[in-house]
């Protein structure tokens, strides 16, 4: 079993094709994909494309920059969905902007 531990697959860049991507993956062994959160919104879109697929699993991330405008009450709702895959991550202390 692989595991593709960093993918952004929730991102617009994805549209086109994310239906082939993620088929690729899963012909070359990859059974689970982690996609990272970069801020609040990802993080909502992240949980909704693990609804929609198996194997995937939002990383309720948020890169450092953007820790300002995550609070509880905005993630809340979010990461509590009940066929959300979520866990949370932190970035390391040692980032630098």
């Amino acid at each position: 079993m692989l595991v593709d531990t960093h993918a952004h697959l929730y991102l617009d860049q994805f549209d086109d094709d994310r239906e082939a991507v993620l088929a690729r993956a899963r012909d070359a062994g990859v059974e689970t994909i982690v996609m990272p959160a970069i801020d609040v919104p990802s993080i909502q879109q992240a949980v909704d494309l693990c609804t929609e697929h198996e194997g995937l699993y939002a990383m309720a991330a948020l890169h450092p920059s953007e820790t300002e405008e995550a609070t509880r009450l905005l993630l809340g709702p979010v990461v509590r969905r009940p066929a959300a895959r979520v866990f949370p991550a932190t970035h390391p202390p040692c980032y630098r902007s």
